[in-house]
């Protein structure tokens, strides 16, 4: 399966998704434009791995701020790793947030609530 694999910008996240390396990471800013067309390949991407996943799966999301279609796009990104979930594979969505940043905090957690799926919360100072 190819590498995914994007340079961040200053209104795009940098994803890299690499499933021989076991790295499914997005990390940065998320407000493009059009949320749709920036996340379709990701999507795309991930729907292929949830055919064939590796036996764990952790998805690492170190976004710093993300607009409202971004939220839309994470969260459909995160929902199809409950398919990896359904075939009894190790699936943990690591959400990182800025300690002081209790909204992005709480959005992970709104999603947990959601998705059945373990989210393990990692608070950072940078």
């Amino acid at each position: 399966m190819e590498v995914l694999s994007i340079e961040g910008t200053k209104i795009t996240p940098t994803v890299l998704f690499d499933k021989s390396k076991g790295i499914i990471s997005l990390s940065g800013l998320s407000r493009p434009e059009d949320g749709v067309k920036f996340y379709q390949p990701l999507m795309d991407w991930m729907k292929r791995y949830v055919e064939e996943p590796n036996p764990s799966t952790v998805f690492t999301l170190k976004l710093e701020y993300f607009n409202t279609s971004s939220s839309k796009m994470v969260f459909s990104l995160i929902s199809l790793l409950k398919n990896i979930q359904a075939k009894g594979l190790e699936v943990t969505v690591e959400w990182h947030y800025l300690e002081y940043d209790e909204d992005l905090l709480e959005m992970g957690q709104d999603y947990a609530s959601i998705v059945p799926i373990p989210f393990k919360y990692i608070p950072c100072k940078e």
